[in-house]
């Protein structure tokens, strides 16, 4: 084993994950367009959305949200946001939101009652 210094391994640990989480950030601004989905605790999904700003968006529906129904669930309840996937266009994330949604057909989702 290598003689070195505890604090100095920790350093060198610190700077490589460093660089990881910088690696991470700049791979997710290269892909902003996200599609995400809000489900209960028991992991059923109550609503699919997309948005360039996923995060702020999931925070928009609870303050300010145009969907009253799901304004007042969100409140009321647990729930879990979690982003599906993320895509270099934002054509590829409106498809893929679709998908999911027809999929699941989440209860605060209306497209898959329009079709």
């Amino acid at each position: 084993m290598l003689n070195c210094d505890k604090s100095l391994i920790e350093l060198m640990v610190q700077r490589h994950m460093a660089r990881l989480d910088a690696a991470m950030r700049m791979a997710v601004k290269a892909k902003t367009w996200a599609v995400y989905a809000i489900s209960d605790n028991a992991g059923d999904v109550v609503y699919v959305g997309s948005s360039g700003r996923a995060t702020q968006r999931y925070q928009d529906h609870a303050a300010r949200g145009h969907n009253k129904a799901m304004r007042a669930w969100l409140t009321l309840n647990s729930h879990v946001f979690e982003v599906l996937d993320q895509y270099e266009t934002k054509r590829e994330m409106l498809d893929a939101e679709q998908e999911y949604v027809m999929f699941l057909q989440p209860q605060f989702n209306a497209l898959h009652r329009q079709n």
